[in-house]
């Protein structure tokens, strides 16, 4: 992965005066789905479309880490609870310290960001990689989400689109756990 800067996305922002949020799709390698979706042309052009004028979107590729278990010699007759450690790659810790992440672990996902004196305000959506239909989908949905919170926003009220974003994240969020608890009842429901 090359060297990510977030201030070469914050200039372009700036530069085109657009809102002040900017969206990074962060995916991995084995995020194949993801990697199709946003490989082909076509698919990048409509997400483009559905983005609208107002804020801009970039998608960074890192490496994906792996869980390790640790090197711990046994003395015999003596139990040990041994927990998985996540390693990173040395790779990501240019992205990860740019984004203020901990590790890659979550990914795919639409980090939403906005900085404001030197803080780092930030929100995400969780993308689908299940299918390329899936990606697709996922990926427009989560534009549609970020774009209809921005239009919402008043002109006059400019410096609130951050928070109008991060509403309209927690409102899919809610929705999303709220249907899948629906199809959970549904499922019990089948078994009796």
């Amino acid at each position: 992965m090359k060297k990510f800067n977030f201030e070469i996305a914050e200039q372009f922002r700036i530069k085109e005066n657009l809102v002040d949020v900017l969206g990074f799709i962060l995916y991995t390698e084995i995020d194949s789905n993801i990697v199709k979706v946003l490989n082909d042309d076509d698919y990048w052009n409509g997400f483009d479309y559905a983005s609208g004028e107002k804020w801009a979107i970039f998608s960074i590729r890192a490496q994906k880490g792996h869980t390790r278990m640790p090197d711990v010699r046994f003395k015999p007759g003596v139990r040990y609870r041994i927990v998985p450690i996540w390693e990173e790659p040395k790779e990501n810790k240019n992205i990860m310290k740019e984004f203020e992440l901990s590790d890659t672990r979550n990914f795919p996902i639409l980090l939403l960001v906005s900085k404001r004196n030197d803080e780092m305000l930030k929100t995400h959506i969780q993308l689908d990689d299940t299918t390329q239909d899936s990606a697709r989908n996922s990926i427009k949905k989560a534009i549609e989400i970020v774009t209809t919170a921005i239009d919402k926003v008043d002109e006059d009220e400019s410096d609130f689109v951050f928070e109008a974003v991060k509403r309209g994240v927690g409102r899919h969020k809610t929705w999303t756990i709220f249907k899948k608890g629906v199809q959970y009842a549904a499922w019990v429901k089948g078994l009796i």
